[in-house]
């Protein structure tokens, strides 16, 4: 079984509903103006250190200073500052 109670690669057509992850909130992220975002797969130590399952992307969010913030992309939700 995956670290988030998800099952194992290799375990697929075998799930029951007592092994899948119970919905959980996303996290909103809102980005400052000159921000961007790339999603990308992580590599295996960046996962297991982010303990995400496997197959689940990370969003690299670059502000206007250069700084990056790794985020889990199966958990956050990113908006843009409302335009008025």
């Amino acid at each position: 079984m995956g670290r988030r109670g998800r099952p194992a690669a290799g375990s697929a057509g075998r799930r029951s509903a007592s092994l899948l992850r119970a919905a959980s909130r996303r996290t909103t992220v809102e980005l400052a103006a000159g921000s961007s975002v790339i999603a990308r797969m992580p590599g295996g130590i960046k996962r297991r250190a982010m303990q995400l399952d496997e197959g689940a992307p990370i969003l690299e969010v670059r502000d206007a200073t250069g700084e990056v913030k790794l985020l889990p992309g199966d958990e956050v939700e990113l908006t843009r500052p409302g335009q008025g």
